[in-house]
């Protein structure tokens, strides 16, 4: 991967010498300083880049879960206890990662815009072997579940038709090997949304940090950690800058998923939505408003709507 640095140096050489023809590749230290921090990364090393937002997911997914079991208490009251249990666990989390203040380093720079690119780039490079291997066996897996769902729909005609043992016992043995298929295209899935790391993810836990810091304020135990304390202080003193980098980066043009979830979500309204980003924005490039159970924002004609409950959009409704 060729950088700005590279093309400066071999432009330098162009212009010394019109006969330059070759450059050798030099790492840049943004590179150096990627490749030293993923060194040995795997799919069970979330947490460890996304703490906050990897929580704040499984809490979700326990919320969600909540939903489809209204009417079983004992599965409600065990859900209820693991989602208590998440919760604590999220208001004790005492650090902010490396690969955050990594991410912050390079959006606080000058030259962000261009350095987000090459960190991009080192993030595509990093993931493309990863992802080829695991996108081929979910592929297979999913195609095999395919084949077994169909001769079972067969098997099950038959049933309907001829009972006997053998043929029960064989529709039992495709259902288990069904439910096993399952549990692997899931855990496949699992892997490939952990390894499939993108700079939008990144942004989600910027975003989850400052609700997580807002959260904490609010809690009975504050941070008494002296170094997370500092972190947190340091961050507080960020979040201005980091807003101005974010809007200019939507202003600009620059693509940035901040849709999330079933339905889709904006990880941070108090991040996005707050003061300091609309005074980021003139009035006719933002705009927002409440309508039903839609939040709709507006930025550079660029319309964003947050769904928090499924509803359509009536006719006479209006931003």
């Amino acid at each position: 991967m060729h950088s700005i640095h590279d093309i400066k140096f071999f432009y330098e050489n162009l212009t010394r010498d019109p006969n330059f023809t070759k450059t050798t590749y030099t790492e840049t230290s943004l590179e150096s300083r990627f490749n030293e921090l993923f060194r040995g990364y795997d799919s069970n090393s979330i947490e460890r880049i996304f703490p906050i937002a990897q929580k704040n997911s499984l809490i979700k997914e326990v919320q969600e879960e909540l939903t489809r079991v209204e009417f079983d208490a004992v599965k409600r009251d065990e859900l209820e206890k693991k989602l208590r249990k998440l919760k604590k666990e999220l208001l004790e989390l005492n650090t902010i990662s490396q690969f955050k203040k990594f991410f912050i380093e390079i959006v606080l720079k000058p030259t962000y815009m261009t350095d987000l690119i090459v960190f991009e780039n080192c993030l595509i490079g990093f993931k493309k072997d990863k992802l080829k291997g695991l996108r081929k066996e979910r592929i297979k897996a999913q195609e095999e579940f395919l084949e077994l769902d169909a001769l079972l729909k067969r098997q099950q005609s038959n049933l309907e038709r001829n009972k006997t043992n053998q043929l029960e016992n064989e529709i039992i043995k495709m259902n288990t090997k069904k439910k096993l298929l399952t549990i692997k295209i899931k855990e496949l899935d699992n892997q490939i949304d952990v390894l499939d790391l993108t700079v939008d993810k990144f942004w989600d836990e910027v975003f989850s940090t400052y609700d997580w810091i807002n959260e904490k304020k609010k809690s009975s135990s504050p941070i008494s950690d002296p170094t997370l304390k500092a972190d947190v202080e340091k961050f507080n003193s960020q979040i201005d800058t980091l807003l101005n980098r974010y809007i200019r980066l939507l202003k600009y043009g620059i693509a940035v998923h901040i849709l999330r979830g079933k339905p889709l979500q904006v990880e941070s309204k108090e991040f996005l939505f707050s003061n300091a980003a609309k005074e980021e924005l003139s009035k006719s490039e933002f705009k927002e408003a409440e309508i039903g159970n839609c939040f709709i924002i507006v930025i550079n004609y660029v319309i964003i709507i947050d769904v928090y409950q499924c509803r359509p959009i009536r006719q006479q409704d209006s931003v």
